[in-house]
């Protein structure tokens, strides 16, 4: 979930919420998870949008919301109801594409 809140931030903003001069300062402020939503970026994203990925980003595992969590948030509520889309994503749907991308790593693990 950690992850998949990492790739909204990047998705939404254009940007890594993790930045540093080298590796070390990078995974110093992963390992507290300190990022922000107050560059340029952020100006016109609502504030479901920010929320979710603050709970999905959240470091400790007990108050990082689920998958199922995540689904029901508001912000992803609104798009399953647009009439844009042909359908939703359900939580066994998120499963099942986590499952094929961990087994397409661990393929290009062992080519």
């Amino acid at each position: 979930m950690w992850s998949c809140g990492v790739i909204l931030y990047i998705l939404l903003s254009g940007e890594p919420p993790f930045k540093g001069k080298d590796d070390k300062e990078i995974l110093a402020q992963v390992e507290i998870g300190r990022f922000n939503f107050n560059k340029e970026a952020w100006k016109y994203i609502s504030e479901q949008a920010k929320d979710l990925i603050s709970k999905m980003m959240e470091v400790d595992v007990k108050k990082r919301l689920s998958i199922k969590e995540a689904m029901l948030h508001p912000w992803l509520e609104i798009r399953r109801k647009s009439p844009y889309l042909s359908q939703a994503a359900t939580p066994t749907d998120l499963h099942n594409c986590l499952q094929n991308m961990k087994n397409f790593c661990v393929t290009l693990a062992f080519t």
